[in-house]
């Protein structure tokens, strides 16, 4: 690769001067600044992002925030990679760190130009307190006027209740988990909100929020209702074992639409999440607030597809 040094000799000046003529060209004549930049075209000269991080405190670095737990969550990944792209667009590398903490957050001012949060909470501390020193993006809804993309979670709650109703189905259960996590409360939300314009009373069960959780939400209803609505798809592969293991067969829809969806047996109908878009265009609405101040707030619409594990009611 060319250096400043390449530059200054094809040039005919000092590399001080190449080096003044490409980042301080008020201190240098007009026409010299021309031989500089026809120079740094023509061997194709791209300046060091570490040497210009130097001198401008710029790192060039975004931190993806993630739980210890959703390490190896291949959903993660997929949002990861969108967040990687726009990085990779826009001139950025990308950190994925695991930690909850804001202590170790903290440490991390001054090491980068911007993070990433997931599991977004309305009154996020960890928001509030790093919004003041650095960009952040959050991935959820929250009050702190920072960068945030979210999928419409009570959209994606009305479109798997409303999917159930349409095949004829009244007793629909709803397995989630009690959280004051927004995004579970908004599609418990969507779920209330269609069973309750049906005319229909809403049952809803909480558990963990994994197949466990599932698994266990079941063996504590009264009774099997006709449909089950989970929150995520790893609760529904714990309502499938339940039914299975009992020789049971009622429709059933998870939330995500991720890998799991391919292997459960047979394969689930879910609301899937656009992943992959949604931590792209979370990245450039951050790198969109480091450049012009711009806050961007915006959901993006989930899709239900639909494969084996629903099919219409028969009398």
């Amino acid at each position: 690769m060319a250096t400043v040094k390449d530059v200054a000799r094809l040039a005919g000046v000092s590399p001080i001067t190449a080096s003044r003529a490409l980042n301080n060209p008020a201190l240098v004549h007009p026409d010299t600044i021309s031989k500089v930049k026809a120079a740094a075209k023509q061997l194709g000269y791209q300046p060091s992002r570490v040497a210009q991080g130097l001198r401008t405190g710029q790192t060039w670095i975004v931190m993806l925030s993630v739980k210890q737990k959703d390490t190896y969550d291949p959903l993660l990944f997929e949002f990861a990679t969108g967040v990687s792209e726009a990085c990779r667009e826009n001139g950025y590398s990308l950190l994925i760190y695991p930690t909850d903490g804001i202590a170790e957050l903290e440490s991390f001012i001054g090491k980068v130009d911007g993070v990433i949060l997931t599991d977004i909470k309305d009154h996020d501390a960890r928001a509030e307190r790093l919004s003041a020193e650095l960009t952040i993006g959050a991935f959820g809804q929250t009050q702190y006027d920072v960068p945030q993309i979210d999928v419409d979670n009570m959209l994606g709650g009305q479109l798997g209740t409303r999917h159930l109703l349409m095949l004829g189905y009244r007793d629909i259960a709803f397995i989630t988990s009690s959280s004051d996590l927004l995004f579970l409360q908004h599609r418990e939300q969507g779920y209330v909100h269609c069973m309750k314009e049906a005319g229909l009373k809403p049952t809803i069960v909480y558990n963990s929020f994994d197949m466990h959780g599932g698994y266990a939400a079941m063996t504590s209803l009264e009774r099997t209702p006709e449909a089950v609505f989970c929150a995520s798809d790893s609760m529904a592969v714990g309502v499938l074992r339940y039914l299975h293991e009992r020789n049971l067969r009622i429709p059933v829809v998870g939330y995500d639409g991720g890998y799991l969806t391919e292997i459960t047996d047979p394969p689930l109908t879910s609301v899937k999440q656009p992943f992959f878009t949604v931590g792209k265009r979370l990245a450039e609405a951050m790198f969109e607030c480091m450049s012009s101040g711009n806050i961007v707030r915006e959901l993006v619409e989930p899709e239900l597809v639909v494969k084996d594990s629903t099919w219409p009611r028969i009398e």
